[in-house]
């Protein structure tokens, strides 16, 4: 074979080895979906009217007399009722989710396993995105209020929706003092 042959293979070679990684590089493009930002879009539940069926208050939890040891009276009908509610709801726990709402505002709802807590009467509701520590004169303050009760809204019917009766069950909402307090300033 003459020195002209041997380059003349040389390039048909190459070339050939460029075609097939192009080649295969278009069949990866097509394979590979296109990934899409996730962002999610609004909320298209209705806002209900969250009065209606408001969970109980943590801090009217039935206690014991301090004669008989003190703390929550796991006995009452309404502890009891709340772990009955939240029983319905527990293989479908941890529950992540996030919306754009009505105002805009995008949050993110969780709500951990309740079997992992120290009280299995209380859910604990996390709805972040909003922000607690507004005040009344604070311009932001209406926004953040119409927000977090259309996500508590979110929360209310996503629990109704396993099938459990929300004005029987004890809600902490946050984990934080000044979220709880807020919450339940903006609940009422």
């Amino acid at each position: 074979m003459g020195k002209k042959q041997l380059i003349i293979a040389f390039i048909v070679i190459c070339l050939g080895i460029i075609f097939v990684i192009f080649m295969i590089s278009n069949i990866v493009k097509t394979l590979s979906p296109v990934t899409q930002p996730n962002i999610p879009t609004p909320t298209l539940s209705p806002i209900r009217d969250i009065g209606e069926k408001l969970p109980e208050k943590v801090e009217s939890i039935p206690v014991k007399p301090v004669e008989e040891g003190g703390g929550a009276d796991l006995e009452d009908q309404a502890i009891q009722a709340s772990i009955t509610e939240l029983e319905k709801i527990k293989e479908h726990l941890p529950y992540f989710s996030s919306h754009t709402l009505s105002t805009g505002l995008l949050i993110d709802i969780s709500i951990p396993d309740n079997l992992l807590e120290n009280t299995p009467w209380i859910l604990t509701v996390y709805i972040t995105g909003v922000d607690y520590r507004t005040t009344d004169d604070d311009p932001q303050y209406q926004l953040n209020r119409d927000s977090f009760i259309e996500a508590a809204g979110l929360v209310l019917n996503w629990l109704e929706s396993k099938g459990a009766d929300t004005s029987r069950i004890y809600i902490s909402w946050g984990d934080r003092a000044y979220e709880r307090e807020m919450a339940e300033q903006w609940l009422q």
